[in-house]
């Protein structure tokens, strides 16, 4: 499964020196990957394994 989702992040830096009051953040837009196993033998493992294929194959495409 994947989901979509924007996030919010302090801005970094300064940490607000310069703008008194304002809060700054720095807005982006993520794609997680997430799935359900069983905690018994190797499932997660396997699955962890795939998860990381998927990424590191979109990057490579």
């Amino acid at each position: 499964y994947a989901g979509y989702s924007s996030c919010f992040r302090k801005e970094a830096g300064s940490h607000g020196k310069d703008t008194l009051g304002i809060f700054r953040v720095h807005q982006f837009e993520k794609v997680e990957q997430f799935c359900i196993t069983s905690p018994n033998g190797n499932d997660s493992w396997d699955m962890h394994k795939e998860m990381i294929q998927n990424s590191e194959d979109f990057y490579k495409e």
